[in-house]
């Protein structure tokens, strides 16, 4: 068909292969600019990680540390040096199935803590507890709860704060005496409390992290009146970002 028959000039067939190539170039150097720009930013977001990793917290128990754990008059010996202002304090409760609300302090213990991460820690909020305080006690006494840490949580890369541990227990109403309910802690031999915490840490940046630690004691014992002295420890430590 004769008005469909396109007529070239050499000019013509020059540019159209000069369009061409143009077009292949800007494709080519388009793909090259979006792989590039995909790679720059998968290398953004590992540096990124790695900072994040670099910088975190980690709450720990200052290992193989001696501590006291007082009964009794002994309780209000420990807790007395408790300063809010400068000190954390953490109040796990055994509670009865029927609950009470009648509460009273049955043992308190002050123990050394450490931020051996390289970020600061802010906030620290319990998701979890489960603690027991002796290796005999009666079963209802097995485990205990805590909802929450008070006082100062704010700890600095290598620094140690004193953590009071004061237990608590929610007494039965149908029992006459308070001394026949927490006897069994008077009397026991085998005080050897051991820890399981799943806590949430929050750093001065506001980056989360999701931490499990585990803490016993060890075996050994020195015995003075009310007051037992022991040795504590991490068993397990594992942190990850949230």
């Amino acid at each position: 068909i004769y008005w469909l028959q396109a007529e070239w000039e050499p000019g013509d067939l020059l540019g159209y292969f000069g369009d061409l190539l143009s077009f292949l170039g800007t494709v080519s150097l388009g793909i090259i600019a979006i792989y590039q720009t995909e790679k720059a930013n998968s290398l953004s977001n590992k540096l990124v990680e790695l900072e994040l990793d670099r910088r975190t917290p980690y709450f720990d128990i200052v290992q193989s540390q001696s501590y006291k754990i007082g009964f009794g008059e002994d309780i209000d010996h420990i807790l007395k040096k408790y300063d809010r202002k400068n000190d954390m304090l953490l109040q796990p409760c055994y509670i009865q199935q029927k609950r009470t609300g009648i509460i009273t302090s049955i043992a308190a213990m002050k123990i050394k803590v450490q931020n051996l991460g390289n970020s600061a820690i802010r906030n620290i909020f319990i998701r979890s507890f489960h603690g027991t305080l002796s290796v005999d006690a009666p079963d209802k006494y097995i485990n205990c709860v805590a909802h929450y840490i008070t006082g100062n949580t704010f700890i600095n890369p290598g620094e140690r704060k004193n953590l009071f541990i004061e237990f608590q227990e929610e007494l039965d109403e149908n029992f006459d005496t308070l001394e026949s309910q927490i006897s069994w802690v008077k009397d026991n031999t085998h005080i050897l409390p051991s820890f399981d915490f799943e806590l949430t840490i929050i750093t001065v940046e506001g980056n989360s992290y999701k931490e499990n630690i585990s803490c016993g004691t060890s075996l050994s014992v020195i015995q003075k009146n009310n007051t037992i002295i022991r040795n504590l420890g991490t068993l397990n430590i594992c942190i990850e970002r949230e």
